[in-house]
């Protein structure tokens, strides 16, 4: 249980980073827009990039945004766990445990059985992309 735990807790405390987002776009532009990045390259000083004003995100809808998807994750991770425990109908995908039983009566637990479903998904794929790009 440690490592989810650690997971869990990296990413609620990426989630809640102020300004984050808004330094890994600086980052990406830094490195997309290509005078500045010949700039870096040769002279081995970085110019100051800005975000365009449409991009700037205020640290309390981050955050906010944050604690709102790491929650519907965590809630989301443990219906799936503790599924068998939970009455039906708060069961995320209920809807779907029907027709995934004859999914789940296909998997033997055999590594030889999922090469074998693997090759055959992979050459069904390549056959329809060699049909469908002629």
């Amino acid at each position: 249980m440690v490592p989810p735990l650690i997971c869990i807790a990296a990413g609620m405390a990426l989630s809640v980073w102020p300004h984050l987002r808004e330094e890994i776009l600086v980052a990406a532009n830094r490195v997309w827009s290509q005078p500045a990045y010949l700039h870096t390259v040769y002279t081995g000083s970085m110019p100051a990039l800005s975000l365009p004003k449409g991009l700037r995100l205020g640290a309390e809808s981050a955050s906010l945004r944050g604690v709102i998807s790491m929650t519907l994750a965590l809630t989301f991770a443990l219906t799936s766990v503790f599924r068998a425990r939970l009455p039906r109908m708060l069961r995320v995908g209920a809807f779907l445990e029907g027709p995934l039983v004859v999914l789940r009566s296909l998997q033997s637990g055999h590594v030889g059985d999922y090469v074998v479903w693997m090759t055959i998904g992979v050459a069904t794929i390549g056959g329809a992309c060699m049909v469908l790009l002629r």
